[in-house]
């Protein structure tokens, strides 16, 4: 979600939302917050975890506001009921 740019990822989620289908957002604390350590030691791993960390927050909220979001139990026991009937 950090490296993908927003209006990608709505183009995407607007298509995935007109074909019936469903998207899982995972998002690790690493990729909204700079005080999270990093298991890279180097310079290129320090870097790359800070890489667009300031943009991230704003991913979040735009896609929460614009688009349904549900538990991973409910989608599970959604697609259960799907394939039940």
């Amino acid at each position: 979600m950090r490296l993908t740019p927003q209006r990608l990822m709505v183009s995407l989620l607007r298509q995935m939302e007109k074909r019936g289908e469903r998207a899982v957002f995972v998002v690790h604390p690493k990729d909204v917050d700079p005080q999270v350590p990093s298991a890279d030691k180097g310079l290129y791993g320090k870097l790359r975890q800070q890489f667009c960390i300031g943009s991230t927050e704003e991913k979040i909220k735009n896609i929460l506001a614009n688009f349904p979001f549900t538990t991973m139990i409910e989608t599970v026991n959604e697609l259960e009921r799907e394939r039940k009937s």
